[in-house]
Order: C-alpha cells, then structure tokens, then sequence
C-alpha cells in the first residue's frame, strides 16, 4: 500500500498532519520542562556543575582575552577549582561561553542549552519518520521527547544530550546525501561528524552508524576522503588532553577483555530499555520483526535494525558505568517503533484509523511513566550558602569538605562578577586524590594529627570559612574525622546550618575561624587524574604577587 492510500485509508488522517505532530512535540517538551522544573540541571553530582563553570570559564576566557591563555586558566582554577576546560571536547563548553557573554551566570541557561538540544533532536526525528516511514509516523518527535531517558538527561547539564541531538542529525544528513547526492547534505553531514567530535568523545557512535550505513553505497568512498580530511585533524585536536590525562582516557578506553564478563553483555542492552520504557521498547521489537518480515519495509528495518547493533557492538567493550551512554540509540528506537503500525495499515486498511492511535497515546502514557517514575535526586540548597557567603565577606575564601563543592562554586561564582570569592577544597589542602584502578579514587592525608591540619589551614589556605557537608554516611576517612575534630575546638566557632536537599547529604554546616586567615599563598596545582605534571607558585586570579 502506498503512502497515499495509507492517508486516504484512514478516517483519522488528521493523525499525519504536521501541524498537529509538531504541537504535540512542542507540548511534549513542555512536559520535559515541567519535569525539571524545580531542579537546576546540577543534579548529576561532579559532572553537571563543572559543565556549567567551565562554560563561564569561557566566557571569561573570551573576555579578558589574556596573553597567557594557559596561566589565566591556573590562576582561574586556583580560584574556582571546580573547571575542567582539558577534560572534555570544547564544543559544549564554547557554546555556554557564548551565551554567558550575553546572559547572566545561571543553571538555567546550560539547562536551556540542553532543552533546544533535545527539540532539535525531535524535529529531526520528525522529520526523518515522515520522510521515510509516513506521514503518520511524525508522532516520533513526541515520543521521542517522552521517552524516560530523554526526560531524565533532557533535565540536566550534560554533554549526553546534545551529543545523541548531533548524532541524529548527522545521520539525518547522511540519510539525505545517499539520497540525493545532494553536496549540500554532504557538508551539513561532515560539519555535522566534525561537531560531534567536538562535543563528546561517545558521539563517535553516530559518526561509526554513518559509515557504515554508507558503505554499500558507491560513494562511500568520497565520504570517507572527506570525512578524514576533516575528522583526523579534529579528532587529533579533541584527544590532545590525552597527552595530558592519561588516567582519564585510558580508564574509558574500550578493551576487548570486558566481553569475557556476561555481565558487560546484559548491561547496554538493560539500558535501552531503561531509557526508553518498556512499552516502547517493545513496539520497537515488534517494528523490527514486523519490517523484516514485510517487502515494503524490510529495507528500513535493515538500516535501523544495523545501526542499533553497531551502536550496542561499540558500547560492549566499554566500562559498563552509566546507561546515558546509550541515548544516541533512542532515536533509532523510536524510529523502528514506528514500522508496525504501518505494516499493520498495510495488511488492514480498515483498521488504519486506530493503528495510528496507538503512537499518539503512548506520548502521554510515556509522560505519565515518567512523572511517576524516580526523578533526578536534585541538589538543592548551596545557593542559600552562597547567599550567606557574599552577604558576610565577599572576598573572604572558604574551604570546602564534601562531595558537591562544585555545586556551591557555580552560585559563588554567580554572586562574584569580579571574581573575589575564592572556593578551596579539602580534598586538595588536606588530603590527596589520587587514581586508583578503574574509576577508583585513592585518599591519601598530607597531614597527620588536628593540630598539623590546624598550621597547614593556617598557612596554605587563607580562608576564613570551612563548610562541612554532613553526610548520612556515618564512615569517614581519617583525614575527615581529623577535621571534624579541628571544627569542634575552640579554633572554630558554628555560625550556620543549611539543609540540602542531596542525596548522602542532609546538611551543610559552616563555620567561621576565631583566628585571623593569613594571606592567600601561592599553591602548586597538580592535576593527578590527568598529568604528573606539577604547575608551581600559582596565585589565585585577580591577587597581585606577594
């Protein structure tokens, strides 16, 4: 059955209107914002707030366009010591620099990134299930948005999201240029694999489904000359802080000794049904069978079906961490859910009109899944301490023990446009971290004994300030019990309590030394994840020399 009969079939055809498919993704990603609406996107502890400082860091960066670009970056961290400009591909990170040149230092506006992320992500979807599936099949835009991955990592500020976006819509690209041989479409598809690059080190997955979705084709060829004129140089560029953090890739490197684990085989596969809820999971399965059994869309089904596997095959070798590394499969998902109902039209035109019912509730069935499903566990309450800081002694540094010390820097450095605040953490003044196997981390004290951490604090940190997160874990390690003991003595007085709304941690005590802090000295940095080497005598950004 052609597509034009398909539509004439259906008493419903309003089904396939774009008008309407396009209002339901947009009040789909309203839902998406709703989802989130009281969380600030940091929620994703460690990972989202330093996102978000390195974006301002940018900016920053951009603005005072500095001759040393390299000592405004150490003098920045030994500041704010909660960026990772070398840890990433830049291409996020510059994209937040941008905005915040223009808009003021928030959560919100890296969140916002990520939710136009995510419409673009739909409109492609859109836009490729009416092109060649059907016009009904436009409904996956608004699946697609509703899926509880999407929903969840929609929500936070993550390079995932952006990363599966530019993935589809290189695909898309790629799609169009098989095609057409359209020149166009080729440069949008290259320009495209060239800012996955650049976004995030997983989004490879979509350039690998590229080629070899394009290899049968004769001109695969010209697209891999191209694509390694222009990839080699980038990717050459995105891997540079390999030189520079050896512990940070290699822990993430693919290794073929993973697939002797069953359970590195389970994990991947656990996870795409995860992200997209079973009951999509399962009109996916039944599309793909559906497809391959039917001449009309056994071709479809193919190319879906083979960029799902590519994706899984590139996923098992790697360490089995997180399920977000599999979202850039989502949108071929959503795609394959698609196919049944239409072969379904097919074989039953009379029944057309409810077929396409179907895909039009399970938008919000799936949004319902998710609202009464776990939600992100939001981090709230460091803007409050922050608040408190500034109003009590702008300039005066404060010293961090916890986990979530990046997320109270992102509202000290919302709060201090000419960067006086200073945020130091205990994790690198009292103890050392250091990479243990894995994605292990070592502790290691570098004093011994409260009244040793008492000198070091009071002649390495320059603070006037100690901020104790409290956690629920009762297990401290021995430089943390030292400290609790040091803030208990007569050297430190409790001026405040804030509660958090955190995962592991119900409370933020502060605390005010009794003691006059000394000046602010100049600190070796050393990044152990990341290089042995060791950057001496660094000021924080903004003091003059001693």
């Amino acid at each position: 059955m052609t597509q034009a009969t398909l539509r004439q079939a259906a008493p419903w055809h309003a089904l396939g209107s774009a008008r309407l498919q396009a209002l339901a993704a947009l009040l789909a990603l309203a839902v998406l914002v709703a989802f989130g609406w009281r969380d600030d996107g940091l929620w994703f502890l460690g990972d989202a707030p330093r996102h978000l400082l390195t974006g301002v860091f940018i900016a920053d960066l951009l603005r005072a366009w500095p001759a040393d670009p390299l000592a405004y970056a150490l003098g920045y961290y030994a500041r704010y010591p909660v960026i990772v400009p070398l840890v990433y591909p830049p291409g996020f990170h510059l994209l937040e620099g941008l905005a915040f040149l223009v808009l003021p230092v928030s959560p919100w506006v890296g969140k916002g990134l990520v939710v136009l992320a995510t419409a673009a992500m739909a409109l492609y979807a859109g836009l490729w299930a009416r092109r060649w599936l059907a016009p009904q099949a436009g409904w996956a835009a608004a699946l697609l948005v509703t899926m509880p991955g999407v929903m969840r990592y929609g929500n936070g500020v993550l390079l995932n999201m952006p990363a599966a976006a530019l993935g589809l819509a290189l695909l898309y690209h790629v799609r169009r240029w098989l095609d057409t041989a359209s020149r166009g479409h080729l440069a949008a598809a290259i320009g495209l694999a060239v800012a996955c690059v650049l976004t995030y080190y997983p989004a490879l997955l979509s350039v690998v489904v590229a080629l070899v979705w394009a290899l049968p084709a004769r001109r695969w060829r010209l697209l891999l000359g191209w694509a390694a004129l222009l990839l080699v140089p980038v990717i050459g560029l995105a891997l540079l802080p390999g030189e520079l953090a050896p512990a940070h890739l290699l822990r993430n490197l693919p290794a073929l000794g993973k697939l002797r684990d069953a359970q590195a085989w389970l994990f991947y596969p656990r996870a795409l049904v995860e992200l997209a809820g079973w009951p999509l999971a399962a009109l996916a399965a039944i599309g793909l069978v559906a497809g391959l059994r039917s001449e009309r869309w056994r071709s479809e089904a193919r190319q879906l079906l083979l960029g799902l596997l590519v994706v899984v095959a590139c996923l098992l070798p790697l360490p089995p961490v997180d399920v977000r590394y599999a979202l850039p499969a989502l949108p071929l998902l959503v795609l394959a859910a698609m196919i049944g109902p239409l072969v379904w039209s097919a074989r039953r035109p009379h029944s057309a009109n409810w077929t396409w019912a179907v895909p039009a509730a399970l938008v919000p069935a799936l949004a319902l899944q998710s609202f009464l499903g776990p939600r992100p566990a939001a981090i709230v309450g460091h803007d409050q301490v922050a608040a408190y800081l500034a109003a009590h002694g702008r300039a005066d540094g404060v010293l961090y023990a916890g986990g979530q010390e990046a997320n109270l820097g992102v509202y000290l450095r919302a709060g201090d446009p000419t960067l006086q605040a200073r945020l130091v953490l205990a994790s690198q003044l009292l103890w050392a971290a250091e990479a243990g196997p894995g994605f292990e981390r070592k502790m290691r004290p570098l004093v011994d004994g409260p009244q040793a951490m008492l000198d070091r604090i009071r002649s390495h940190c320059g603070c006037r300030w100690v901020a104790w997160e409290v956690r629920t874990d009762s297990k401290l390690l021995p430089g943390e019990q030292q400290l609790r003991q040091l803030l208990e003595s007569p050297a430190f007085e409790p001026v405040a309590s804030f509660a958090l709304r955190s995962p592991g941690s119900p409370r933020l005590d502060l605390f005010r030394a009794r003691f006059e802090p000394g000046p602010v000295p100049a600190r070796d940095l050393r990044f152990p994840f990341f290089t042995d080497r060791v950057f001496p005598a660094v000021l924080p950004l903004g003091l003059p020399p001693p």
